[in-house]
């Protein structure tokens, strides 16, 4: 079977809410986007957006695969909605919680933060597993699955190196 418009719907308006999220909460507290980078300066800011700008790329591969599959298992639907839940839900909470902390530098809004990253790289990496144990016959659809599970495989690298872990460090324990 196709992949659902139902889950399709789901994960485009919670993706977009997400990316609003960010927007709004970037409008409401201006004055502390830029606290929000902690330590993270120069090049390895412009780092950061260069890997960005590819994680975006990363996530065309992934839809472009999940859209042209046309064999899901009602437990493969389930499994890509329930990884890409888990990024978004715990995404959704990463800036509130981080714009508290900045007010309120609380042990429990810290922890708090390093559960919620960690949660997105836990997603993160299901996404990878269950990309892998996919198995295809076709071989456009091995090329289009490749290319997913590459991408979801740099999408871990974002938010559990650069996010979960060095980002953690210079905005929790640098500043």
């Amino acid at each position: 079977m196709k992949f659902p418009l139902s889950h399709t719907l789901f994960i485009a308006i919670f993706g977009f809410l997400l990316l609003y999220s960010y927007y709004f909460f970037s409008q409401k507290f201006p004055n502390i986007i830029e606290s929000l980078w902690g330590s993270i300066k120069g090049n390895i800011r412009k780092f950061y957006f260069i890997s960005i700008f590819f994680c975006f790329i990363a996530f065309g591969f992934i839809f472009f695969y999940i859209f042209q599959k046309n064999n899901f298992t009602s437990l493969q639907i389930i499994q890509f909605t329930t990884a890409l839940a888990i990024i978004i839900f715990s995404s959704l909470l990463w800036m509130p919680t981080s714009i508290l902390y900045f007010y309120n530098k609380s042990l429990f809004l810290k922890l708090l933060i390093i559960l919620i990253l960690l949660l997105v790289s836990m997603g993160a990496l299901y996404l990878i597993m269950i990309l892998q144990s996919w198995k295809e016959t076709n071989k456009n659809m091995m090329t289009y699955q490749n290319y997913a599970f590459y991408g979801a495989c740099y999408f871990f690298f974002q938010v559990f190196i650069l996010d979960f872990i060095f980002w953690n460090y210079a905005y929790l324990y640098s500043s």
